[in-house]
């Protein structure tokens, strides 16, 4: 008898947020999705080797038929994949050996799938050709885009990724169009100047995904939707709604990522931000006033928090104006009073609260 493929799912659901569950076996499209994001956890560990790629891949892919391989040519096989749902996308990281499949016109009408994958390659390589479509090779760091739509063949060597699923009706809103082939989303995704703001994004939500509550899955769920939005509308030449609130919502993501890679300079301003996104500071200011924040507060509020965490963690020899230049802050008397301000102590309270614990 076939082992059985090791699945940890949200407690939650028992609480009725998705009639689905693991135990069913395969999800089919009549079990819905969920009403909240959910997590689930995959691995081929605890099943036998010669069974761990035949239960991989009729459990877990889905849109793809994985060829089948001799099973002992084939070795050992280990993949293991973390996933995030929602009733609107689906995040995907995941860790797998070499897998090639394909996608015909019979699995087209057989299941009916009509999602746009994008995804990101960490280590491995990805080459994949669709119909009538240039062939692509993904390395690593680099994006891909699956269409689901289309006929395709696929080929992965020992790989680890991440990536989004995505529906053709938010796509095709976004771009004011249909969907281009994948090589020309591909190229767009790759050539932007917020390329670097959607892989921090992706590296975000795969490291941590597994750690949030709900709420926070939503969240960066939602920011990594937006950002994706904002990326294809500005890529597709639809300028005439560049200043709708959904816009500005996927420039606001951007401009967290772009303050999070360069707390540290002292430089970091709203002038630079603009710059860097490729939009105007007006624009920028906007961006933050939907959330009701602004610009100089966010890189002053995350900057403090990075310092107080550095003071709890520093060790004794490591001098309080040496952190406060670590976080952008070059003015040490400025730094204590905004300290202060903050959480209520100066810097030297935390400092001397540790060394007196240590």
């Amino acid at each position: 008898m076939r082992g059985m493929m090791k699945m940890t799912a949200d407690l939650s659901w028992a609480h009725g947020i998705w009639v689905w569950t693991p135990d069913q076996g395969r999800w089919e499209p009549a079990c819905g999705r969920p009403r909240e994001p959910v997590s689930l956890e995959s691995a081929t560990s605890g099943l036998a080797a010669d069974e761990a790629y035949d239960c991989w891949r009729e459990a877990i892919f889905y849109c793809f038929d994985a060829d089948r391989h001799d099973r002992a040519a084939l070795g050992d096989y280990h993949a293991k994949v973390r996933s995030l749902i929602s009733d609107v996308a689906e995040f995907y990281h995941y860790q797998s050996q070499a897998v090639s499949g394909r996608r015909t016109n019979m699995h087209l009408h057989a299941d009916g799938g009509d999602n746009l994958d994008i995804g990101l390659v960490q280590p491995g390589h990805r080459r994949h050709r669709q119909e009538s479509d240039t062939a692509l090779v993904a390395s690593p760091g680099e994006f891909f885009v699956y269409d689901v739509a289309r006929p395709s063949r696929v080929d992965w060597d020992t790989h680890q990724g991440a990536h989004l699923v995505l529906r053709r009706s938010m796509l095709e809103a976004a771009l004011g169009s249909e969907v281009p082939p994948a090589s020309l989303v591909m190229q767009a995704l790759t050539t932007s100047h917020l390329t670097p703001y959607l892989k921090s994004q992706f590296i975000l939500l795969a490291r941590h995904m597994g750690n949030l509550t709900v709420e926070e899955r939503a969240i960066l769920l939602r920011q990594t939707l937006d950002l994706v939005r904002f990326m294809l509308q500005e890529l597709s030449a639809v300028h005439g709604a560049s200043e709708q609130t959904p816009n500005r919502r996927g420039l606001f993501v951007a401009a967290q990522r772009h303050i999070e890679n360069h707390l540290t300079d002292p430089e970091l301003n709203a002038a630079w931000i603009a710059q860097a996104l490729g939009c105007s500071r007006a624009t920028l200011y906007r961006a933050f006033v939907d959330h009701d924040r602004t610009v100089a507060g966010m890189i002053r509020e995350w900057r403090l928090l990075q310092a107080h965490r550095m003071l709890r963690k520093a060790s004794s020899h490591l001098a309080i104006g040496d952190i406060a230049s670590c976080c952008g802050f070059m003015d040490r008397r400025n730094f204590n009073r905004l300290f202060r301000e903050r959480f209520g102590q100066r810097p030297s309270d935390i400092a001397s609260k540790k060394s007196s614990v240590g």
